[in-house]
C-alpha cells in the first residue's frame, strides 16, 4: 500500500511531524493541529523500492535525512521542500562489485548535525558522509552480513553496528579497526540505542529480547523478558521503561533491575508507543494495531482513548518536549527503543 508509513520522526522544536511512506514520498504535518506543511518526493531514478525507510532530523534541525529501498540516503532542507544532497554511494558501490542493488536500513546523524552514517541490507556496506559538502568520509566492510542497524557515538569517531550474524559491533571510525564484538543475541540485531550519555547500549533483536550493554567491557548488564508476543515498541524515561507488545500488554520495566513494576492489557496489540516526562509526571502513549490511541499515567492507568491512523511503523523523538514516538509493523521482532534520560533524548527509529 502506497500510504503505509514507514517512519515518522518529529522537529527538534516538536512543531512538525514527519512521515515517510511506501512510494517514496515524505509529508509533513503541523503537530498542533495536524495541518499538512509539506510534501516532497525525490522523482530521479526508478519508481520501484523508493519505501522510505529512515527518517531523523538533524540535531541542528535544518535538515531531514531520509533513507530508502532504493540504497540512496537523501538530506532534504524540509522547510523548502529542497533536496539538499543525495547519498548514492551504496548503489555505486554494489554495482561496481556486479552485486545486486541494496536497500539502506538505517541512518544516524552526528551530535553536531556534520555527519550521517548509513548503513545497507546487501553487502553491509556502512559509510558516513559529510552533509555539507557530500563527501564520503568512510566505508567500512566487516564481512558479517547485512547491516541492519547504525548508532554514531557522541562524539562521532565510531558506530555501532547491527549485523545480520546477531552480533553488535563497536567500530573506529578512523582508523577502521574493530574495538568491540558484543555477542547474546541468537539472531538479527535490528535497533541499537544509546544510555548513560553514550557509555552503555540497547540492543533489539529478532529473538524479541532487549540487551542493556555496558561499551567499555561488553559485559551484559541486563536482559529483558516476559513479553508471550513480539515487542513492537520500547519507551524509557528517567530509569524505567514502558515496553509494548503483540500480546495486548504494556508493561513497564525497571532498567537496573529487570524487574517488571506493572503491566496494562489494551484492546488489541500495541504497535507504537512513546513517553514523556519522568518519575509521576509520565505520560504513555499507546497505539493499537486496530487504529486507537490510549494515553495513560505513570501507573499505566488510562486517562482517555483517541483514534489514530493504523500500521505506524516507527519512531523519533522531540528534543525540545522529550516526546519519543515509537511504531511497529507486522514482522515478528522488536522493531523500536529510544531512552530519554534526564530531560537529554537518544533517537532511535524502526524500520521494516
Amino acid at each position: 500500500d502506497v500510504n503505509t508509513i514507514r517512519s515518522v520522526a518529529l522537529s527538534a522544536d516538536g512543531a512538525y511531524a514527519a512521515a515517510g511512506y511506501n512510494d517514496g514520498q515524505i509529508r509533513l504535518y503541523a503537530t498542533e493541529d495536524g495541518s499538512p506543511f509539506q510534501t516532497f518526493i525525490d522523482d530521479s531514478g526508478s519508481e520501484d523500492n523508493r519505501n522510505i525507510t529512515e527518517l531523523e532530523f538533524s540535531p541542528d534541525g535544518q535538515f531531514l535525512v531520509a533513507s530508502a529501498f532504493d540504497g540512496v540516503a537523501r538530506v532534504w532542507d524540509w522547510r523548502t521542500g529542497t533536496l539538499a544532497r543525495r547519498f548514492a554511494g551504496h548503489v555505486e558501490e554494489h554495482e561496481a562489485r556486479g552485486e545486486e542493488v541494496p536497500g539502506l536500513r538505517d541512518v544516524s546523524i552526528s551530535a553536531d548535525s556534520q555527519r550521517v552514517a548509513s548503513g545497507d541490507d546487501g553487502l553491509g556496506l556502512v559509510m558516513v558522509w559529510d552533509i555539507e559538502t557530500g563527501e564520503r568520509l568512510t566505508l567500512y566492510e566487516g564481512g558479517f552480513g547485512a547491516a541492519w542497524a547504525v548508532e554514531l557515538l557522541p562524539d562521532a569517531t565510531s558506530i555501532l553496528i547491527g549485523y545480520e550474524d546477531s552480533t553488535m559491533r563497536w567500530v573506529d571510525l578512523e582508523t577502521l579497526t574493530l574495538r568491540r564484538e558484543f555477542t547474546g543475541h541468537t539472531a538479527r540485531v535490528w535497533n541499537i540505542d544509546l544510555v548513560a550519555d553514550g557509555r552503555e547500549a540497547l540492543s533489539a533483536s529478532y529473538d524479541n529480547i532487549i540487551i542493556h550493554w555496558e561499551l567499555s567491557s561488553g559485559q551484559i548488564l541486563n536482559q529483558f523478558k516476559g513479553h508471550t508476543g513480539v515487542i513492537y515498541g520500547v519507551a524509557a524515561t528517567d530509569l524505567r521503561f514502558v515496553s509494548g507488545s503483540r500480546d495486548g500488554t504494556l508493561r513497564y520495566w525497571d532498567v537496573a533491575s529487570g524487574a517488571q513494576i506493572r503491566h496494562f492489557l489494551a484492546r488489541d496489540a500495541i504497535t507504537g508507543l512513546f513517553a514523556d516526562g519522568e518519575g509521576e509526571a509520565i505520560t504513555v502513549i499507546a497505539g493499537e494495531y486496530s487504529g486507537g490511541i490510549q494515553i495513560l499515567d505513570h501507573t499505566l492507568t488510562p486517562q482517555r482513548s483517541i483514534t489514530a491512523q493504523d500500521d505506524l511503523l516507527a519512531l523519533d523523538l522531540s528534543t525540545a518536549h522529550d516526546l519519543l514516538v515509537t511504531a511497529a509493523g507486522e514482522e515478528e521482532t522488536i522493531t523500536t527503543l529510544a531512552f530519554v534520560h534526564r530531560r537529554k533524548t537518544q533517537r532511535r527509529h524502526a524500520r521494516l
